[in-house]
């Protein structure tokens, strides 16, 4: 019977296609496996990787039951004639997710967990994660529907289309690796200015994995894909004849104007701690086009140095401290003390915020090597 005939005779079969995970609770996965009889985990990749083929080859009665109860748990899905082509699976993306303040992790990881289907603590362990990337491969829908969900900046990024700076560490100690490293990017023909400024920025994909597979096991290199980078943002000078800059420092920044003047004259001043790599380029173009000369800085991950100027409470300083960080790297007595290993920046923030509340003065510095 040919297809034509097929369709004539009131037999024409359907699929259910699910475009994107709507506003479903993690539940929905596990009612699908269920009714699939598929691992629950089969089930949760597919509606991560949309547009995704659910049911197939059904009749029409069973399809519009289907699509009402997909409906219902919040999914976005169609009925589709099996002679209509099915859709092409678009690009996959990483999505990272940047707690600007630190006062609302507590709400965002909740947010985080709810949408991934994960208990509280495994959400806060990837946010605590330098970069932070919560999902891997997924569908432009899924991103979406994630941004949708938080209340926070969410980052979109295509791995392969994107650009990768290495952070380039050399070992004195081992000299024949650093000179096996030089050799390889001078075959490649990087330019040596890594040698000044630490970093390679800039790769493509390719390029970046290969230096990484080849010397990630020296210990030398950091990779971090720029649409994840953060940069600090200074702001060097401006020209007080172009009065742009004071509304931008104001609105923007939040400097008051009655001491503008005042923090003009003590230049440079920091701006941003942490700015988006993706968007950082047009606001360092709009900021001069405002009579603002600024210079930003990539951050490298999990370089922060914490230090607490004066512990006064021993105790309560290391109940926060061994949350973090093990018993080998606690202080042991009061008075300045410098965490001996590198924090990332979350890490850093949520640490330091509970330090100041029992009274320790906080600052940070960056690990040299």
């Amino acid at each position: 019977m040919t297809e034509t005939q097929s369709v004539t005779m009131g037999k024409e079969k359907f699929h259910i296609i699910i475009d994107s995970i709507g506003s479903a609770n993690p539940s929905a996965s596990k009612m699908l496996s269920d009714v699939l009889g598929t691992p629950v985990e089969l089930v949760v990749k597919a509606l991560y990787n949309t547009p995704t083929v659910l049911f197939s080859d059904i009749d029409e009665a069973l399809a519009k039951q289907c699509h009402e109860l997909l409906e219902k748990l919040g999914m976005i899905s169609h009925i589709q004639s099996v002679s209509e082509p099915l859709p092409e699976k678009g690009e996959s993306v990483d999505v990272g997710i940047y707690v600007h303040d630190i006062r609302d992790l507590s709400k965002i990881t909740n947010e985080l967990a709810h949408f991934l289907g994960c208990t509280v603590q495994e959400a806060l362990n990837m946010l605590l994660t330098d970069p932070c990337v919560v999902l891997g491969g997924v569908s432009i829908s899924t991103a979406e529907a994630l941004c949708q969900r938080l209340d926070t900046e969410v980052i979109i990024s295509n791995p392969e289309k994107d650009k990768y700076t290495l952070f380039v560490d050399f070992d004195g100690e081992n000299t024949m690796l650093g000179h096996k490293l030089k050799s390889y990017l001078k075959h490649l023909k990087i330019s040596s200015e890594y040698e000044e400024t630490g970093r390679i920025e800039n790769l493509d994909y390719r390029t970046a994995q290969d230096i990484w597979k080849k010397f990630q096991s020296t210990g030398m290199l950091k990779m971090t894909n720029q649409s994840f980078q953060r940069f600090e943002v200074d702001l060097v000078g401006v020209d007080r004849e172009n009065d742009t800059y004071k509304a931008v420092l104001m609105e923007e920044v939040g400097i008051p104007e009655k001491i503008m003047d005042q923090v003009l004259d003590n230049l440079p001043i920091q701006l941003y701690a942490s700015a988006n790599g993706k968007t950082v380029s047009d606001q360092l173009k709009r900021y001069a086009a405002a009579g603002m000369e600024c210079v930003a800085r990539p951050v490298k991950p999990n370089n922060y140095k914490l230090i607490i100027e004066e512990i006064s409470d021993l105790a309560a300083t290391k109940k926060i401290l061994a949350q973090f960080l093990g018993e080998e790297n606690l202080p042991t007595k009061t008075g300045k003390w410098e965490c001996p290993r590198p924090l990332g920046d979350l890490i850093f923030r949520c640490i330091s915020a509970e330090l100041e509340m029992v009274g320790c003065e906080v600052d940070y510095d960056y690990f040299i090597k």
